[in-house]
């Protein structure tokens, strides 16, 4: 019970930090530049969140979805027969 309570602060924490200096870039750009700062700030933010999807691209991952629709199952493939489907 310790141990889902700790993980569970911990959680907490990390959230909390992380909006926190979100929020803080947030007040300094708008401080700085006016409502242009929120432009800035959004920039910045996806900027971030970009980085870590090009880096989970290089180990090998897809950032899209690998399912198939219903539709790309039944479809045959050059070397298949109509027999061969998976749809079927």
């Amino acid at each position: 019970m310790l141990i889902v309570l700790l993980t569970a602060l911990s959680a907490w924490i990390s959230t909390s930090i992380v909006l926190g200096y979100l929020v803080w870039r947030l007040f300094v750009l708008v401080r700085a530049s006016g409502r242009a700062g929120v432009s800035q700030w959004s920039a910045e933010t996806t900027k971030r969140f970009k980085r870590q999807r090009v880096a989970e691209e290089r180990r090998g991952r897809s950032p899209g979805t690998t399912a198939l629709t219903r539709e790309e199952e039944t479809k045959a493939l050059p070397d298949q027969t109509a027999g061969e489907t998976t749809g079927q």
